[in-house]
């Protein structure tokens, strides 16, 4: 049981750290720290990225108008209130690697982790 839990935690680690290493391409001050500001060529690229990972972990994904992703999967009971985790794609100047990122990494984690 303890091994199990321990290679759990390693794939969990791994996918996660391959999510973030995966965005690190997508920047305008390439080894300055990450700079995606909104609506730019760097942050619609790191959504591209990001709508297939999500769509890997079984997520249905959509964007709004506004440019959001919105990754859905559905529960068993439509009846009981929605699980909602969020972060954004964009970033400050020269912000840092996991600005925005470990949030949706997390999100999509737990809709991986789902049984």
């Amino acid at each position: 049981m303890i091994t199990q839990v321990a290679q759990d935690i390693n794939t969990l680690k791994q996918r996660i750290q391959e999510g973030l290493e995966g965005l690190l391409p997508f920047t305008a001050t390439p080894g300055n720290g990450i700079t995606r500001l909104p609506f730019t060529k760097e942050t619609r690229d790191a959504a591209e990225h990001l709508k297939k990972y999500m769509a890997e972990a079984g997520l249905t994904v959509r964007e709004d108008e506004a440019g959001n992703l919105i990754g859905v999967m559905e529960g068993e009971n439509p009846d009981l209130p929605a699980l909602v985790v969020g972060s954004h794609v964009d970033s400050v100047v020269n912000g840092g690697a996991f600005d925005g990122q470990a949030g949706r990494m997390a999100g999509v984690e737990v809709a991986r982790r789902r049984p």
